[in-house]
């Protein structure tokens, strides 16, 4: 499940429904069960688990529907399962983002769906940042073994997969 796409929004509602706990007033606790308790109403659902369309459905009434912010943080979108469907998940990560008081920051590996989804001038490469401290620190270990300086002067740039998008 963690690595699915229907565990990746489970976790997204959990975490939100989570944040609006502590300020459990009458309108955020309220929104919450109007949205999430939605299919308790209907015995025929009773006994299985939330779709995938379900979740997707609950998070974004969840978020659109309350004043409060949210900022959600998701680490290797490339990995969920199944990958046939990365084009429809970066979709939906764009859709959600697009609310005014959603922000998202999204790592993945610069595959076509994400790399047609995602703008690029929100994309960050996180080894052209580090670049130059990988360098050095590469360096100060080659230099202690006492041999292999030569070896660090073939240490060249070749960028990585991947990348970190915010919304």
């Amino acid at each position: 499940m963690q690595k699915s796409r229907e565990g990746l929004l489970r976790h997204l509602l959990h975490s939100a429904v989570r944040s609006l706990l502590p300020n459990a007033g009458g309108d955020h606790l309220d929104a919450a069960k109007s949205v999430c308790g939605q299919r308790r109403l209907s015995s025929s659902h009773n006994q299985r688990a939330w779709t995938y369309d379900e979740l997707w459905g609950m998070l974004f009434r969840l978020v659109s529907c309350l004043n409060t912010r949210f900022f959600f943080l998701v680490d290797a979108l490339d990995e969920c399962d199944p990958q046939d469907l990365h084009r429809e998940l970066a979709e939906e990560m764009t859709k959600i983002s697009s609310l005014p008081n959603v922000k998202l920051c999204v790592s993945c590996r610069p595959w076509i769906p994400f790399v047609l989804e995602f703008p690029s001038d929100r994309t960050t490469y996180l080894d052209r940042l580090t670049y130059r401290d990988m360098e050095l620190y590469i360096g100060r270990r080659l230099a202690a073994t006492g041999g292999g300086n030569e070896l660090c002067s073939e240490f060249r740039y070749q960028p990585r997969t991947e990348r970190t998008t915010s919304f």
